[in-house]
């Protein structure tokens, strides 16, 4: 008896004490299992061998030449998801790529254009990510591509987006994740208030509106008095919008520079701009480049500016992002997508199909301060 207690005692104990270690090694086994299931390829919906595109074929000059074409769907990579494409962004910095004129993108023809737009992930190569990519995202291409029925994207360049529309969606990458950016990488290289020329671009306004909310001084630089009227109407201080056609303008745009301590400079324009931005502005001021509205050279630094630590510089969202690694992109993305229906949002002005791209994306930038233009694949 004494020998059964003795015996059952110990089994008891030894029972005890294995049920901690079974479970040690059960919980993270059954961890490892379900990051392994969740991150394993995915298709939620039968997926066409073939997809109508618009694609690039012909660049003369300044002059693109597109067509219709159908193509098979890309398939994704690990890392990577399929989206069915519900809307897409056509920007300038698209219309220069058609052209073959933004360094950024150099692609072989014929190529797809289209580096942002929104839809719905269909399919995964395999990533953990994939699994949270639920309902309406909003997209980048670092490769463009996105004018077409389906696009294959980096599941860490795929975001989900709430209370817009897919129209609106598709504007999320470009022009908030900029904003977003522009200011973090000022603020970054110790500049506290902004100088942004073309301001009544849809990019300008929303950093008005951005600036605002977080309280940073801004001077924004436009060419008429209607332009300056639309950004007082968003809120921006009529005295901290200036005419560049006015006679003062370097005079009232070095007096206000001083007075505010802006010393960074997001140019949209290029070739004359930049350098007559660095003479009026404070010594220390970095000029960042990101646009080529006035052509696509940079005239040279001042000479006298040489020894006033002012630079001017390149600024690529792209680059940015991929300089500053996954968690400055988390961070950067999150930021942007809150607020794309506060002060991040985009005015949709027009529409286009693959049919009639062409002809309106001439007619938007002929006219880029105007709303925006959005292909609907179809």
């Amino acid at each position: 008896f004494l020998f059964f207690l003795s015996s059952s005692s110990l089994s008891i104990q030894s029972a005890a004490m294995g049920f901690p270690v079974f479970l040690r090694v059960l919980i993270p086994a059954a961890v490892l299992v379900g990051i392994y299931m969740a991150s394993q390829p995915f298709e939620t919906e039968p997926i066409p061998a073939t997809m109508k595109c618009v694609r690039v074929h012909a660049v003369d000059g300044n002059n693109f030449t597109l067509k219709v074409d159908e193509v098979p769907v890309p398939v994704p990579a690990p890392g990577q998801v399929l989206v069915k494409v519900k809307a897409a962004a056509v920007n300038p910095s698209d219309f220069y790529t058609m052209q073959g004129t933004y360094s950024a993108f150099k692609l072989e023809l014929p190529f797809i254009p289209g580096i942002e737009g929104s839809g719905v992930v269909v399919k995964s190569g395999g990533g953990l990510l994939a699994r949270t990519l639920n309902g309406l995202v909003a997209f980048g291409s670092a490769a463009a591509g996105g004018y077409a029925e389906y696009v294959v994207v980096d599941q860490t360049l795929a975001f989900p987006v709430a209370d817009v529309t897919p129209e609106q969606a598709a504007f999320s990458i470009v022009n908030p994740f900029t904003v977003v950016a522009m200011v973090r990488n000022a603020q970054a290289d110790g500049h506290r208030g902004i100088v942004q020329t073309a301001a009544a671009s849809a990019l300008g306004k929303m950093l008005v509106r951005y600036c605002k909310e977080l309280q940073i001084p801004l001077i924004s630089i436009v060419r008429r008095q209607s332009q300056k009227d639309t950004l007082v109407n968003l809120g921006a201080d009529p005295n901290h919008v200036l005419l560049s056609t006015s006679p003062t303008f370097e005079t009232d745009l070095s007096t206000l520079s001083h007075e505010l301590g802006t010393t960074a400079a997001f140019d949209a324009v290029a070739a004359s701009s930049p350098s007559q931005l660095v003479k009026a502005m404070p010594s220390g001021t970095t000029v960042y480049v990101y646009g080529l509205l006035g052509g696509s050279t940079v005239d040279g630094l001042p000479i006298d500016r040489l020894f006033q630590k002012t630079t001017i510089t390149g600024f690529h969202l792209n680059q940015y992002l991929n300089q500053h690694g996954l968690i400055e992109k988390m961070i950067v993305g999150a930021s942007a997508t809150k607020r794309l229906a506060t002060s991040l949002s985009t005015e949709i002005g027009t529409t286009a199909t693959f049919a009639d791209l062409q002809e309106k994306a001439h007619q938007y930038m002929a006219n880029a301060t105007n709303n925006k233009l959005v292909l609907i694949p179809q």
